[in-house]
């Protein structure tokens, strides 16, 4: 490998270096960039969620498609994780997208989503549109 390769390398983005912010009804949203890899790496979560509350995030939005399959599953634990760090740094989690064929996949998952969709934590929402509306309702 010469030295010309090696600078025309671009490094992979970080997922705090994909975060966008912007206001929806006075609240602080940060949205993941649709594409990329899907996020494996709970370290990288974390450095995520600690990036959104130092920012003063109040809100992730995570499109569906950049969640891995075990997500899906919960008996990995990889949703627990990550709803995890959304309680602990108390920043909602928003999964952006159609999540159809995984609750009719899955009648846990499909108990999980219900059961978030209630609360404040993680909601699981099919556009930004009805996000947005969620947050009108507040």
């Amino acid at each position: 490998m010469n030295a010309d390769s090696v600078l025309s390398e671009k490094p992979a983005l970080s997922l705090v270096d994909e975060l966008t912010e912007q206001k929806i009804q006075q609240h602080a949203v940060g949205f993941i960039n649709e594409a990329g890899n899907p996020v494996t790496d709970l370290r990288q979560v974390s450095d995520l969620f600690g990036n959104a509350w130092f920012t003063q995030i109040e809100t992730l939005v995570v499109p569906l498609v950049r969640l891995p399959d075990n997500f899906f599953t919960l008996s990995g634990g990889f949703a627990g994780e990550i709803v995890g760090r959304a309680a602990n740094y108390n920043i909602r989690m928003v999964v952006l997208g159609d999540i159809k064929p995984y609750t009719q996949k899955s009648k846990s998952f499909a108990d999980f989503v219900r059961e978030a969709n209630r609360g404040e934590c993680v909601w699981f929402l099919p556009d930004k549109k009805t996000l947005i509306e969620r947050f009108s309702s507040m």
